[in-house]
């Protein structure tokens, strides 16, 4: 059955796939917008979900094991920065009271002895779990219950989209129509370049957290080690794992081409570039791209490298990974490199590789009727990137809108992490107060 979901008078509604961070944001915003008397205009979110609330951060569906530690400071919570303007002046005192990182500390079961304690001790880095916590306590605040199913696709009727879903507990397919605009959210799958191998000890960044007992168990019984290929912040939360957990002796090979691990502190000069869109402004296409490659995308936080510099069995490969093979003798696996400097390729032995060399942003391109594949995909990321407009939705003149936060870096710095969840989903609401 097709549920009409738009046309109602007064209202607008946009479908979210992805039931995250950004999602919840955007949730938190709307509810706040809504309680505004006289605005003239309700936002409906619904928020579409394959698996659960914050399913990517629990620990239960891969990605992290629930037990790493936020890169991101606590205070970067869902309405941070705090945006008012001068038809909503109160919606960030509300926001701060209903949906911050300090709201959910104090909430039930929770008490304020524990947020003290919290401050006390330094304000620590809350685990990924923690932080699904959170992600689930806005969704209560809200009210907002997530349509639990697979998303199918997206289909224009008139001047809306149909988002078409399989039901996550009977599979039937089903659709919701009516939505002004989709926003897709979440980092996808892993781009799995060489993890599609005969071999069962290669992983990739999102699935190695589901098997970690049985990775452990192996190279327990070998003298070998592990091959990481990537340098960012996947790669390091792996290592940072390996490094508690593997008997001492055991070899932690990184192979990427930058020969390191880029490091990121927290600083105002840095900061400040995510948080006022000013300076953003001035700089060219190009610098904004190297600035979020550099203090965002292929970065690494500096409570993570705290971890990974005791240890004396890290080891850097420079180079890129082209190939993974079998061994010969008494190595099960080869990872094959190319770099500059030799002509040969250079042969890294492994008992266990991961692959964390990224995930697919483009995820969604195969959900997207087809007179649009062509356009938004992999192939014109840097046209429709260039182009994005301040709402964060790609510029397709005769289309509803598709927002895509995960490729914004040109509109800000901040709107594809979690730097800046509460401006993401301000610029995401703007046409629809």
């Amino acid at each position: 059955m097709v549920e009409t979901w738009g046309g109602r008078l007064g209202q607008s509604n946009i479908a979210v796939v992805g039931c995250g961070p950004k999602a919840a944001a955007i949730v938190a915003r709307a509810h706040c917008l809504n309680r505004f008397e006289g605005t003239g205009n309700q936002i409906s979110v619904t928020v579409f979900e394959e698996h659960g609330i914050a399913a990517a951060w629990d620990g239960s569906h891969g990605y992290t094991d629930g037990d790493q530690k936020l890169c991101t400071p606590a205070e970067r919570d869902l309405g941070f920065p705090y945006y008012s303007d001068e038809a909503f002046p109160d919606i960030a005192g509300m926001l701060k009271r209903d949906f911050s990182w300090d709201a959910f500390q104090l909430s039930p079961p929770h008490n304020k002895a524990r947020y003290a304690e919290w401050v006390s001790r330094g304000r620590k880095p809350q685990t990924h779990r923690e932080f699904a916590n959170y992600i689930r306590f806005a969704f209560r605040q809200a009210d907002n219950k997530p349509v639990f199913g697979k998303v199918t696709g997206i289909r224009r009727s008139r001047r809306h989209w149909t988002v078409e879903f399989n039901e996550r507990k009977t599979g039937r397919p089903d659709a919701f129509e009516g939505f002004d605009g989709v926003v897709f959210t979440g980092p996808g799958p892993s781009l799995n370049k060489l993890t599609k191998t005969p071999f069962k000890d290669v992983y990739s960044g999102r699935d190695f957290w589901t098997h970690r007992r049985r990775i452990l168990t192996n190279l327990g019984k070998r003298d070998a080690g592990v091959v990481i290929i990537g340098g960012g912040g996947t790669t390091a939360a792996i290592a940072a794992w390996l490094v508690r957990h593997l008997p001492d002796g055991r070899k932690i090979n990184l192979v990427n081409t930058q020969g390191t691990l880029f490091n990121r502190t927290v600083n105002f000069f840095e900061n400040r570039i995510f948080d006022d869109p000013e300076p953003w402004a001035a700089f060219y296409n190009d610098e904004r791209r190297n600035f979020v490659k550099r203090l965002n995308r292929g970065v690494v936080w500096e409570n993570v490298t705290d971890i990974l510099s005791e240890t004396e069995g890290l080891l850097f490969t420079p180079g890129r990974a082209i190939e993974i093979k079998a061994g010969t003798g008494g190595t099960k696996l080869v990872v094959v490199c190319e770099n500059n400097t030799s002509d040969v390729p250079v042969e890294v032995p492994a008992d266990v590789v991961v692959d964390a060399s990224g995930f697919d942003a483009w995820w969604f391109t195969p959900l997207l009727p087809k007179a649009l594949q062509g356009r938004v995909s992999r192939r014109n990321a840097e046209r429709l990137e260039d182009g994005m407009l301040g709402d964060l939705s790609f510029d397709l003149p005769g289309w509803p809108r598709i927002h895509a936060p995960m490729h914004s870096q040109i509109i800000g710095p901040g709107y594809n992490s979690l730097m800046v969840l509460g401006g993401m989903a301000e610029r995401v609401l703007r046409p629809y107060r």
